[in-house]
């Protein structure tokens, strides 16, 4: 998860928030999105979930002028995570959707497979699996592309349950059918990996044999 680089040590709230508001009269906006961030975390802590939202909106408000595409990933990403734990998914499927957008941004795909997932996972909890696909068939996409084995079952297993509740049982079926292909994989590889360390135990337990023989 990307995380926001600022060290706030033991400073208050209160003194955060000053200092929020002296750097967004800076035009430092990349600190005042970073101020902001840390904030809303801290009433996110405390159960403070309005609080919360409103130090993320203000977050998203600076890194937006400041162009700061990473916190800006990071505040959709929490603004999702507030509203899906208060069960607003409609409001946490367009958070997530806006951090897919800021994701695009970032040089590290990881993070737009992140939201893409969570995403179509609203929409999933919404029962609107059309809304979901085109998430996760962009996040299987990516997935497979660079070699991603978690995304990809988790794509095929969202992908299977969406085509089944939009009654398309051939897509659902072919997509069971590549999530198990993939865990037969991964299965083999276990016991590729099994039947090799059991060779070198043997391997070992010969020599050290032999070496007990040549010394008597």
């Amino acid at each position: 998860m990307l995380t926001c680089q600022v060290g706030f040590g033991q400073q208050g709230t209160a003194e955060l928030e000053s200092a929020m508001i002296l750097a967004a009269k800076d035009n430092d906006y990349k600190g005042a999105s970073a101020y902001a961030f840390e904030i809303a975390n801290r009433y996110w802590g405390a159960k403070q979930q309005e609080k919360a939202l409103d130090f993320l909106d203000k977050c998203i408000s600076y890194s937006r002028k400041g162009n700061e595409q990473n916190i800006l990933f990071l505040a959709y990403q929490q603004q999702g995570l507030i509203y899906r734990s208060g069960k607003n998914f409609s409001k946490a499927s367009d958070a997530y959707e806006k951090s897919v957008k800021a994701a695009r941004m970032l040089p590290n795909s990881n993070y737009l497979k992140e939201s893409l997932i969570n995403a179509a996972e609203c929409y999933s909890l919404l029962k609107k699996p059309k809304k979901a696909l085109p998430f996760l068939e962009e996040a299987l996409s990516l997935s497979i592309r660079e070699n991603d084995e978690k995304t990809q079952k988790t794509s095929y297993l969202y992908l299977v349950q969406s085509y089944k509740a939009l009654g398309n049982s051939l897509k659902a079926k072919e997509h069971q059918s590549l999530y198990n292909k993939l865990i037969e994989i991964e299965l083999s590889e276990v016991e590729k990996m099994q039947q090799v360390a059991q060779l070198e135990q043997e391997i070992y337990n010969a020599d050290a044999e032999k070496n007990t023989v040549n010394e008597q």
